[in-house]
């Protein structure tokens, strides 16, 4: 609320009271709320719910998966995997009988398989693939359908590698 100011005029001895005049920053904050604030993308104009990163880096932003979105399962064709979590997403599993690990966190994801009568898919002679197609740090907050296609794809050229 605004101070009032209070003058008596000192001819007559009338009283009067207006309020103090707008400074600068509160004329500034008015135009632009009401004069180009609808001119901002939207994604600028909603509340904060997005990294703040994005804002750093320019990507377009990508809202962030809550625990619900980003976990999920793969289960099919020789595939059991389970996945969740937030920055990272991670899951484990089995494929046609090997253990595997599938990570997704910052700018890319990575998947490996361990070798033949191993349970360590995450040791030093394990078969890998990855690729970084997120901006900064989207990778850690994926929703469970691209951890999906991204484990299917994994797979797929895992296979077409002669599962080494």
């Amino acid at each position: 609320m605004k101070p009032i100011v209070t003058k008596v005029n000192e001819r007559d001895g009338v009283v009067t009271s207006a309020p103090r005049p707008l400074s600068r920053w509160w004329k500034f904050r008015l135009i632009f709320r009401y004069v180009w604030w609808h001119r901002l993308p939207e994604w600028l104009r909603r509340p904060v719910e997005y990294a703040y990163d994005h804002v750093v880096h320019g990507a377009r932003p990508v809202r962030k998966g809550t625990f619900e979105e980003t976990s999920g399962s793969l289960i099919g064709n020789g595939i059991e995997v389970l996945f969740g979590g937030a920055c990272p997403v991670q899951g484990e599993g089995i494929v046609d009988g090997r253990a595997i690990y599938y990570r997704s966190r910052g700018t890319g994801w990575q998947f490996s398989v361990a070798p033949e009568g191993s349970d360590d898919a995450l040791g030093a002679d394990c078969w890998e693939y990855g690729e970084d197609p997120y901006h900064w740090p989207d990778g850690g907050w994926v929703h469970g359908e691209v951890s999906r296609a991204c484990i299917r794809r994994a797979v797929a050229k895992w296979r077409e590698a002669g599962r080494p």
